[in-house]
């Protein structure tokens, strides 16, 4: 006796069940609607992802100056880098851009690296996504009781290009502690005459 495998005993031939074509174009069409309504809530957690990931890499490196400098009780230094080898000049003023920075002990003072006389202790990668813009020229000195060298405040001001008001201020202060502050319209428009804009 020959038995059929592919269908079940005592029953007839299957139903087949799917999709029409106007089920089908329904479904679509609801999920592009959600699509253009999640996509750029999205672009915009992806800028504020990179803006925080840069921020706190600046943070970390800011609280190691500081610690290194109360530690050894001298003058630590933080200055800008492209090549992570040497800082990118001695401007004390104006804003630059920092991509990477090198943490070293100044031995003569000058605020840049000198691998000959003056100690490296950590090359800092600020991150692919985020900027950072410091408003006082290349480099900050960190005295031995963790206060900075120089007469005033200055600030980084962390940012994505895609969207610069979403970038947040971190205000360095004469203690040497950071403070947090949101963007200003005043903050982009000045982002923007230090980037040449």
């Amino acid at each position: 006796m020959h038995k059929d495998v592919c269908r079940p005993a005592g029953r007839g031939v299957a139903s087949v069940w799917g999709f029409s074509l106007i089920e089908l174009l329904v479904t679509l069409s609801i999920l592009i609607i959600l699509l253009s309504v999640a996509v750029p809530g999205f672009s915009g957690l992806v800028v504020d992802a990179r803006v925080s990931e840069t921020q706190n890499r600046l943070r970390a490196a800011l609280a190691l100056a500081r610690s290194e400098a109360v530690r050894q009780n001298q003058r630590i230094t933080l200055c800008a880098s492209r090549d992570a080898t040497s800082c990118v000049g001695g401007a004390r003023t104006g804003g630059s851009v920092w991509s990477q920075a090198l943490l070293f002990e100044d031995a003569d003072g000058n605020r840049l690296y000198d691998p000959d006389i003056d100690s490296l202790i950590k090359l800092v990668n600020l991150g692919e996504g985020g900027k950072v813009v410091w408003n006082r020229g290349d480099s900050t000195v960190y005295e031995g009781d963790g206060s900075l060298l120089g007469g005033s405040n200055g600030s980084f001001y962390v940012f994505d290009d895609a969207d610069k008001s979403l970038g947040v201020k971190l205000v360095l202060q004469m203690t040497g502690r950071v403070r947090q502050v949101e963007f200003s319209e005043s903050d982009v428009a000045k982002l923007d005459q230090y980037l040449g804009q």
